[in-house]
């Protein structure tokens, strides 16, 4: 599968004027994972081609990647709050940055810090905020957005990290618990 890079300003642009119901948008930005842009957001080279990839002698390309990611972030929130003042918006990334292939059971708590210490941030109504907590996994993300839109305790799972690498054939090493 072969991915077209699209940019905030684009996604924004490109979205169709949506009925005042309540609507659901959901976009996975992949730049991040490439390491391939300067803060400016002009392209470089990408850094962490194929699964063997490292920045972890490196990471400036991709804290540079985040930099860029950070920009059109604030080029769009403002745009997004002004069309819907109410609007719950999440912003979470799946993983930090790449780190060379070796046992999970070696990984040091910096490693584990570095690839698992990643974006979580949740704009909730003031009545749901108490839901988050400091140690919020994205497996409860929409556990937590339900909760508040029902008005109800959030059924939370408990707040985990698990590592898999693709095509790893044992099952997924648990990480950390909060």
């Amino acid at each position: 599968v072969h991915f077209e890079p699209i940019e905030f300003d684009q996604v924004i642009q490109a979205m169709p004027r949506f009925p005042a119901a309540p609507i659901f948008v959901y976009g996975h930005i992949f730049m991040p994972h490439d390491a391939d842009r300067h803060p400016d957001c002009s392209e470089r080279p990408s850094m962490s081609v194929g699964q063997e990839a490292s920045l972890e002698g490196n990471p400036e390309p991709y804290l540079d990647t985040i930099r860029c990611v950070n920009r059109q972030v604030r080029r769009m929130l403002p745009r997004l709050l002004a069309a819907d003042p109410t609007a719950i918006v999440i912003f979470q990334s799946d993983h930090g940055f790449v780190m060379k292939r070796k046992p999970f059971r070696d990984w040091s708590e910096t490693e584990i810090n570095r690839r698992y210490g990643n974006l979580y941030a949740v704009r909730l109504p003031e009545r749901c905020r108490a839901m988050v907590s400091d140690g919020t996994t994205p497996v409860n993300t929409f556990r937590i957005v339900f909760a508040c839109l029902e008005r109800r305790p959030a059924d939370l799972l408990p707040d985990q990290s698990y590592a898999y690498w693709y095509h790893q054939q044992e099952p997924p090493t648990l990480l950390r618990k909060y």
